[in-house]
């Protein structure tokens, strides 16, 4: 427990039942006076309320808000990045082959993943390991 300046002086009344669990929690954390474990007691309460700016919770959650989004910007990054690579070697392949209607941009996508989930057993694994623990952050 911090010994920090305290200024602010709280009285409560508790019942006799109360004040013994108390007196135990005490003996028990081995604290000299029943003031530190009501102390102690406060400060997780204030850390375990998820509306109180700076306690735990409230910064998890700002965090996996945070994180959730920043997870969404890099997928729709990617993706971008991969439709404009496709498109690049889509127009490479139309003006080499002079076939226009073959080449589509979301098929050499489509295939490129057929084949790297299937001669990449790695890759195939990491897909599906980022999928269930997808699934299991959206039941949340």
């Amino acid at each position: 427990m911090s010994y920090e300046r305290r200024d602010h002086n709280i009285n409560t009344r508790i019942t006799p039942h109360q004040a013994d669990l108390l007196d135990q929690i005490r003996v028990k954390k081995k604290y000299q006076y029943q003031s530190d474990v009501v102390r102690e007691a406060i400060e997780q309460y204030i850390q375990n309320e998820g509306n109180v700016i700076g306690s735990r919770r409230h910064f998890n959650r700002s965090m996996g808000a945070l994180l959730q989004s920043l997870k969404e910007i890099i997928l729709i990054t990617f993706t971008w990045q991969l439709v404009l690579i496709a498109q690049g070697f889509t127009t490479l392949l139309r003006a080499m082959t002079g076939d226009e209607e073959k080449w589509q941009a979301m098929d050499l996508i489509t295939e490129s993943s057929k084949v790297a989930m299937s001669q990449y057993p790695k890759i195939s694994q990491t897909v599906e390991d980022m999928r269930t623990a997808n699934n299991a952050t959206d039941g949340e």
